[in-house]
């Protein structure tokens, strides 16, 4: 078992929601001496500090400082995570949490008890706001960015239900003297769809803030180049990352990715499916968004292209095509 005073080399997956974090983290733990760690600053199923989705590290906790010691903690796997029971569980599973824990909890477990644990996968779409912080540091957390289309990231939380508070997050933005690119009055707007491309938009040019100033520790990864070249894509993370990438895990991404005829063209209701074809996640959104959710996106995008960092984020072509993506190149996604 690993000690938990021993702090350990950590690659940082995160991305908006619904962005593909979970299917590359999960991958790239398959490297050998790699160990998946499940959003621990997921305020349902992380930390027990965790009181907010989306922790700004200048307002986290209570003292100065509380989010560094945070991310040692992560580093080192000394954790309390909480049991990660929903009131959406059904009572079968609401039932087995309360005895083994939520997926962060079991994800913690696995980490202490991989023998040879050399590297910290951190899969965390919960940490998107804190790519300046991890970037910023004397010894940095190298960190992977993912990146959907808008609409179908806005079409994913309308199917799963969605929303998250995101007056609540605008507040600790401005608080810590960063400057939200949406006005506050336009995030409380009570529709899945609009709340996720707004979190989308707040979330994607925070990231692009951190990616101008540290280039070189940050990379955009475009969820719709890996389905469409899931080998390529993968080589150059691995290679990036200086993790094998073995016979063994080649075999897994042609599963993950392999075109399945018989899933539906819609996913169900559940966050994570199976029987799923990944090769229609960023198109079904068109069966999915009514036209006036697609016009306000639409609005809320052309405001937030007055703003020059996520100007460059939406304006160009993306990151597992052309891997070594700098800021002044930026990603197209809308």
């Amino acid at each position: 078992m690993i000690s938990r005073h021993k702090a350990l080399p950590t690659v940082l997956v995160t991305g908006c929601p619904r962005s593909g974090t979970t299917a590359i983290g999960d991958i790239l733990a398959a490297s050998p001496g790699a160990q998946y760690l499940y959003e621990p600053l997921n305020y349902v199923t992380g930390d027990k500090q965790v009181a907010h989705f989306f922790e700004v590290p200048e307002s986290f906790g209570e003292k100065q400082g509380d989010f560094a010691r945070f991310a040692e903690r992560v580093r080192t796997l000394d954790l309390n995570m909480k049991r990660g029971v929903s009131m959406r569980d059904p009572a079968g599973m609401a039932f087995l949490k309360r005895f083994t824990g939520g997926r962060s909890r079991v994800s913690l477990l696995k980490c202490k008890l991989t023998p040879g644990l050399r590297t910290l996968v951190w899969k965390d779409p919960f940490a998107s706001f804190a790519t300046h912080f991890f970037s910023s540091q004397e010894y940095p957390v190298p960190t992977i960015v993912t990146v959907r289309s808008i609409y179908a990231t806005a079409a994913s939380f309308k199917r799963l239900g969605w929303g998250f508070d995101l007056i609540s997050l605008y507040d600790r933005l401005a608080g810590a003297g960063r400057r939200p690119v949406l006005p506050r009055g336009l995030l409380n707007i009570p529709n899945g769809a609009i709340n996720g491309a707004a979190l989308w938009i707040l979330l994607y040019s925070d990231v692009a803030t951190a990616l101008e100033e540290y280039p070189q520790n940050i990379r955009i990864v475009n969820t719709d180049e890996v389905i469409r070249d899931p080998l390529r894509c993968y080589e150059k993370m691995f290679d990036w990352l200086g993790m094998d990438l073995t016979p063994t895990i080649h075999a897994k991404i042609k599963s993950t990715y392999r075109v399945k005829t018989d899933a539906p063209e819609i996913p169900g209701q559940r966050a994570h499916t199976r029987n799923r074809d990944l090769s229609k996640a960023s198109s079904y959104w068109q069966s999915v968004l009514t036209s006036g959710e697609v016009e306000t996106i639409d609005e809320l995008v052309r405001i937030s292209r007055n703003h020059a960092t996520l100007q460059r984020l939406t304006a160009a072509r993306s990151s597992s095509g052309a891997f070594d993506t700098h800021a002044s190149e930026g990603v197209r996604m809308v």
